[in-house]
């Protein structure tokens, strides 16, 4: 929760500032995206899991975003934050059951490209780029066992994606995202009195491949 407060005071801080702005720097350039849609977040790197073992490439989890961006021009500024959610589960006998609940928020600054000259007036392509902290956590229970492992780390995102402006205030947004998360020491100071059958992972590497689909309001 705590971690959740801070997120949501650093994009309110970030929307007032930019909001705060003259009209003559600011234009017509303020937007304010919501998004959603699915993450793949084990197709790569060494998965999403706080423990060692089989990979679940089939499934897919889910994610939301919002993002804060201000534009001059072609170039764009503000924040974004995303939060993706994943209950996986390996089945097995009850010994080796391992039910996970993994969330992964994420929050940076970003800087945007964007580009009007595209085939008809209200099509716009733009890419974003961010660089900032991430917070990973699972949680759930390995056999009978119930445990839980944050950890804290940095992430880089890169997002390209197609908007079509449906009037002066509302524009939809089609987009592909590639993130990446680095996150040390998962299960530090957690001292379990169970013995798992899944050996504890110290580091993650994530990629994760996020197509989403938004919606944002310019003023």
């Amino acid at each position: 929760m705590k971690n959740l407060a801070f997120v949501c005071c650093l994009l309110a801080v970030a929307l007032e500032a930019v909001a705060g702005l003259p009209e003559r720097e600011r234009g017509d350039g303020l937007l304010v995206r919501v998004g959603a849609g699915a993450g793949f977040a084990n197709q790569a790197g060494t998965g999403e899991s706080a423990w060692y073992g089989p990979k679940q490439k089939g499934n897919c989890g889910f994610q939301y975003s919002v993002d804060v961006l201000n534009y001059c021009r072609s170039l764009g500024y503000g924040v974004t934050f995303r939060h993706y959610l994943h209950s996986r589960d390996i089945a097995g006998s009850v010994p080796d059951l391992l039910d996970e609940d993994v969330q992964v928020m994420y929050v940076a600054p970003q800087f945007s490209n964007i580009d009007k000259s595209l085939f008809f007036e209200g099509l716009t392509s733009n890419i974003d780029l961010g660089v900032g902290y991430a917070h990973y956590k699972s949680s759930g229970t390995v056999g009978r066992y119930a445990y839980d492992a944050p950890a804290s780390g940095f992430g880089v995102n890169v997002n390209i994606g197609l908007a079509y402006q449906v009037n002066r205030h509302l524009s939809t947004r089609l987009s592909l995202s590639g993130e990446f998360y680095w996150f040390y020491n998962l299960h530090d100071g957690n001292d379990y009195s169970f013995e798992s059958p899944f050996a504890r992972r110290d580091k993650l590497k994530m990629v994760m491949i996020i197509p989403q689909l938004s919606v944002a309001y310019h003023f």
